[in-house]
């Protein structure tokens, strides 16, 4: 329950959530951290996939289980090494780096041996680097010997490091050596290439040998796993795949960024849960009441490290946040004002037994009621009469938040609100980032509408609404520069919204709230890969979300899936953003509406019995173009 609103609406509070991503928080990121319900997985031995699109929280957890990200987030961190526990060593995939290891110069075997030589310099030197850290931090810690290094260094076939320092000197001039060869590896193939492994394992070796690590084990947090190609991939999974004590690996990935199971033994594959645990942040999140309270405790911990001053509980901050029943929503909508006259009519019409039940109503029901009764007064009147009136309730609730997006179909201003934690949260999805961009969006909506610099009150409805609004508009925009087929997705995002917006209008006689879809192939003509590959993009970049089907899970075909927009998206386009019932698709439809938007669009609404010619909503007004076909 949400306490009293007691915080104090200012600038200082719209600012303490105006960072949304972890890469720019500096020193304020382990500060903010708030852990996860799922993070005690995370610190088992056993190699972890750490799965979420951007905004849900993979950095930011994977540097919180970094040696720094630990140090900065308590006082009381062991000083012994042996009693750490475990030690995370952070590595975030270059894109411009792992780039250069491919092309034409060299075969495919010999680019897995050079990267998986590369792999051994990198992590070699990330965990030395802990070494030297280490020792600067704590100053009765005894250093590693040269003979300690010993065997370490003899797995590089190099002269023997006398110190941790000069142990790294000595990679990094061999990194460097390595990068400047790739770079022209077609005019010399001659590389000094190491085992895949093998200095890591000579590393451990050396370091369990030499008394200081007790039971505390190494983890490799490699983050943004999905900027590998599919070789590199294998040769990564070949690492997580023979990993023994004390090392073991963290890896952070979007969804669908996986494209390779098998290690380099093409017959030798990743299995879950014997190599690796599988942890999907949303799926994790999105319980109704974890990501509430999770969201809650994040922004109040936002607000403290900000300097924020007063009550920063979770419960008031929620507070601040209008939120409506939907009664109140229909009311606020002007129902009253609408339905008045007919309602007028109704009872006069109505009595007796008939009339005591109409008049138990709320009007929200009754205007229900009517509606569905086909806007008949006479078959009101039988509805109210019948024995088995049980059942009307029954479709009043499947109906209710229907009905709301009939109210002002086709006017002007708002047609639904978006309003409240529980609906800022739903939007969200378990997207921390995409909360923080509703949070602050709609404090400095309200902020600007008060013409004031603070005040003590609430978010109203209606700014959180053109809050919401305005986010998904922003992350409509951003998703054609987010890959080569960022275009495509955009316009499928715009052909999407406009079909469920339509529907979502037009409930009556129809399936309620129709927000996901499902995929059946009709055609032989290739469009299976091209969809598939459009599917990819969308999901790894957050256009799509998908739940797993009726079949198994962790199913490679798309077909297995449920399909819906982020709800991100759904107070742009004006729709239901519970996950309710479903349409299917065909494959050559979906690409239709990322190619040819006019027709599919009209083609599907026509197969569900709906027009395509309704009046746009203002905020969509922008995109009328598109949705004229002549984009």
């Amino acid at each position: 329950m949400a306490e009293p609103n007691l915080l104090v609406i200012d600038q200082q509070l719209a600012d303490a959530f105006s960072n949304f991503r972890a890469e720019h928080n500096g020193a304020e990121l382990f500060e903010q951290f708030t852990q996860p319900g799922y993070f005690p997985e995370l610190v088992t031995e056993q190699p972890c996939f750490l799965i979420g699109g951007r905004g849900t929280g993979k950095t930011t957890t994977l540097k919180s289980l970094s040696y720094k990200g630990r140090f900065a987030l308590g006082n009381d961190q062991p000083k012994r090494l042996d009693q750490w526990g475990y030690v995370g060593i952070y590595l975030r995939i270059n894109t411009g780096r792992v780039a250069a290891f491919q092309g034409p110069e060299a075969s495919l075997p010999q680019w897995e041996r050079i990267f998986g030589h590369y792999l051994n310099l990198l992590l070699s030197s990330a965990a030395l680097d802990f070494f030297e850290w280490y020792s600067r931090t704590h100053r009765e810690f005894e250093q590693l010997s040269a003979q300690s290094l010993g065997s370490f260094s003899n797995s590089f076939s190099m002269p023997e490091a006398t110190s941790v320092a000069d142990a790294i000197e000595k990679l990094k001039q061999r990194l460097i050596t390595l990068e400047t060869t790739v770079n022209s590896i077609g005019r010399s193939n001659s590389i000094d290439l190491t085992a895949l492994g093998a200095p890591i394992d000579a590393l451990m070796d050396c370091l369990q040998a030499s008394g200081i690590l007790g039971k505390t084990t190494f983890f490799f947090l490699i983050d943004e796993f999905e900027n590998l190609s599919a070789y590199q991939q294998r040769v990564v999974n070949t690492l997580i795949k023979h990993a023994r004590p004390p090392y073991t690996f963290k890896i952070g990935v979007r969804e669908l960024g996986i494209r390779e199971r098998c290690t380099l033994n093409a017959s030798e594959l990743l299995v879950d849960p014997a190599d690796f645990r599988r942890i999907d942040i949303a799926e994790r999140l999105t319980s109704d009441s974890d990501f509430e309270n999770f969201a809650a405790l994040v922004c109040a911990r936002r607000i403290r490290s900000h300097g924020g001053t007063g009550v920063v509980s979770p419960g008031a901050l929620i507070g601040i946040f209008q939120s409506l029943s939907p009664e109140e929503e229909a009311d606020l909508l002007g129902l009253s004002k609408t339905f008045d006259s007919t309602n007028q009519i109704i009872l006069l019409t109505l009595s007796g037994k008939a009339r005591a039940r109409y008049e138990s109503m709320s009007q929200l029901e009754r205007y229900c009621l009517y509606v569905l009764e086909g806007s008949s007064i006479d078959s009101l009147q039988s509805a109210m009469t019948s024995e088995d009136f049980k059942a009307w309730k029954t479709r009043f609730e499947n109906y209710k938040t229907s009905m709301l997006f009939t109210i002002k179909s086709r006017k002007s201003g708002i047609r639904k609100y978006y309003c409240g934690w529980k609906v800022i949260c739903k939007l969200a999805s378990g997207n921390i980032r995409y909360l923080l961009e509703l949070v602050h969006r709609s404090i400095q909506m309200q902020l600007d509408a008060s013409n004031s610099s603070s005040f003590q009150g609430l978010v109203s409805a209606e700014v959180q609404t053109r809050a919401a609004q305005y986010i998904g508009r922003k992350n409509l925009r951003e998703l054609e520069g987010l890959s080569i087929l960022g275009a495509r997705v955009a316009k499928l995002v715009l052909s999407l919204g406009r079909i469920f917006q339509v529907m979502a209008e037009d409930p009556v006689g129809h399936t309620a709230e129709i927000t996901q879809f499902d995929l059946v192939s009709n055609d032989d003509l290739g469009s299976s890969a091209i969809t598939r590959e459009l599917l990819e993009n969308a999901v790894m970049h957050l256009a799509l979300i998908r739940r797993a089907g009726t079949k198994l899970q962790q199913s490679e075909d798309v077909r297995d899936y449920d399909y819906a927009l982020h709800p991100i998206f759904t107070a742009f386009f004006e729709y239901s953003y519970r996950h309710k019932r479903k349409m299917t698709l065909s494959y050559e439809e979906l690409r239709g509406l990322s190619e040819n938007p006019h027709m599919y669009i009209a083609r599907v609404l026509k197969r569900q019995n709906r027009s395509a010619d309704s009046t746009l909503p203002a905020q969509m007004a922008l995109f009328q173009d598109f949705y004229r076909g002549s984009h």
